[in-house]
């Protein structure tokens, strides 16, 4: 009879019967444990589209993935029979907690149900809560990626020694806000191509010092957007403009522009 039901079910799909089609994405977006879904519906969902995301996010430089296996153990008591676990992945060392995921490994012999899972800041970390029904069974295997985002300053969007001045600039800046004498103002701006040279793009941010001041010292910061691919090729202060400026290259005139903030002391 078992058998028969399956075959009937791929013939109605197969024909494209509207009772199939609705019936689809209520199946388990992971493996089952033991013929038992290891999360809800929701969860299995959400956690689809997390992975999904995960995929995107290894390739771009502004994100960092950990991935790792892990064997949720009871930790607590539930009740009078069940038992529960907590399961804590860390983000990537330097990296702010952006998204998680997991993945079960399949065993007929485990018996547990994820009944939560968050991105916790607090913690940097991907949590995960586990149910042991009965206390039984095996200790399940869970595949756990977190992504971390990489904060802006760390990007590595210039050279080596053009981060080096700016990082001595910021320092600098910072200190002049202090200075009664000195005006420090910020922009956010988006830069956006304006020459083009074989494959590459090129673009100028002018940042102008007040009415009245004299441009004396600026400083960029990254803001990390995913799948914009630049590099700034010169941040200076340029007298002739009374403006700091920053140059900025799209390789191969691919990916999103950058979204930056910019520092201008004045006096």
């Amino acid at each position: 009879m078992k058998r028969r039901i399956i075959v009937w079910s791929a013939a109605l799909a197969a024909a494209g019967t509207g009772a199939m089609v609705a019936a689809v994405p209520a199946a388990p977006a992971e493996p089952a444990n033991g013929g038992v879904p290891v999360a809800s519906e929701s969860i299995l969902r959400s956690n689809a589209i997390n992975l999904r995301q995960i995929t995107r996010l290894r390739r771009s430089p502004q994100f960092l993935v950990r991935t790792r296996v892990v064997t949720p153990s009871p930790d607590r008591q539930v009740g009078m029979f069940d038992s529960a676990g907590t399961v804590v992945v860390k983000a990537p060392r330097g990296t702010e907690v952006a998204v998680g995921a997991f993945r079960n490994i399949p065993d007929p012999n485990t018996a547990f149900k994820i009944t939560s899972v968050n991105v916790n800041a607090r913690r940097n970390a991907y949590v995960l809560q586990v149910l042991f029904p009965g206390s039984q069974g095996n200790p399940p295997r869970l595949r756990v990626s977190v992504a971390g985002m990489v904060p802006g300053d760390a990007i590595p969007v210039a050279s080596p020694a053009l981060r080096r001045q700016n990082a001595r600039n910021r320092t600098a800046v910072r200190k002049l806000e202090d200075n009664p004498a000195f005006v420090v103002d910020s922009e956010e701006v988006l830069p956006q191509p304006t020459r083009f040279r074989g494959f590459d793009a090129f673009g100028t941010v002018v940042f102008r010092a007040p009415p009245g001041r004299t441009a004396r010292l600026g400083f960029f910061q990254n803001i990390p957007v995913f799948n914009s691919q630049f590099t700034i090729t010169g941040a200076r202060v340029v007298r002739s403009r009374n403006a700091y400026v920053v140059n900025v290259k799209w390789p191969g005139s691919q990916g999103l522009g950058p979204k930056l903030r910019l520092f201008l002391a004045s006096n």
